[in-house]
């Protein structure tokens, strides 16, 4: 793994706890997060829909084996990170961010893909866009112009569209994720624990924003 525990790690965590007898296996949540450094705790997520990219095995990544010479570089910057006692989640995140960007022009598409996008439909839409302008306009959509601050503005429609190479991107990305749990999970029942709440400057918080509370937080 590079730096982190990734899903790889967790499929062979869940082979030899099935092995021991285990019934199921207990994880933090893998809630998507704001990347930077702040945001570092899945208890303060950007989503409880999605998952973060943080935990993905770049090499069991489709198309990785066919680019292993173009990802050597990051994947030995990646796994010198296991030598450091302090997990660094941003140096993560950026080697893991320059190989999935790289994966994703070889990507040539995938009826697997096609599927995922249309059986969970709107939600990854709308959580994808959300990334794709955090990408031009910053983390918080608060502090985005007015016309994009609601996912369904025409703003936001059209800039989902003009923006729709990044949209499918970021939609590739879960899908990758959704895999490799699955994969993880084969052996054993895995449950995620859950957030109570979420940034509000995040995700869920801008795309179902009719449905909460403004100006309320809960935590301990």
């Amino acid at each position: 793994s590079w730096g982190i525990g990734d899903l790889g790690d967790l499929r062979r965590l869940n082979e030899w706890a099935a092995r021991m007898g285990a019934g199921a296996v207990l994880i933090n949540p893998l809630h998507s997060v704001d990347p930077e450094p702040h945001r570092a705790s899945p208890y303060f997520p950007s989503s409880r829909l999605f998952r973060n990219p943080l935990y993905l095995r770049v090499e069991e990544i489709q198309g990785a084996a066919e680019a292993s010479l173009d990802l050597e570089k990051l994947a030995s910057a990646g796994r010198s990170l296991n030598g450091d006692r302090r997990i660094d989640r941003a140096a993560v995140h950026r080697l893991k961010s320059d190989a999935l960007e790289l994966l994703w022009r070889r990507f040539g598409g995938d009826r697997a893909f096609d599927r995922y996008r249309a059986e969970v439909g709107t939600p990854l839409r709308d959580y994808a866009t959300f990334l794709a302008l955090t990408e031009q306009f910053g983390s918080d959509w608060h502090r985005w112009a007015p016309q994009l601050r609601h996912p369904r503005s025409p703003a936001v429609v059209r800039a989902a569209h003009d923006l729709g190479h990044r949209v499918l991107f970021h939609e590739w990305v879960q899908w990758c994720l959704d895999r490799q749990f699955e994969s993880a999970s084969a052996d054993l029942p895995v449950t995620n624990d859950l957030a109570i709440g979420v940034d509000p400057g995040g995700a869920d918080a801008w795309m179902w924003q009719d449905f909460f509370a403004s100006g309320v937080t809960i935590g301990a």
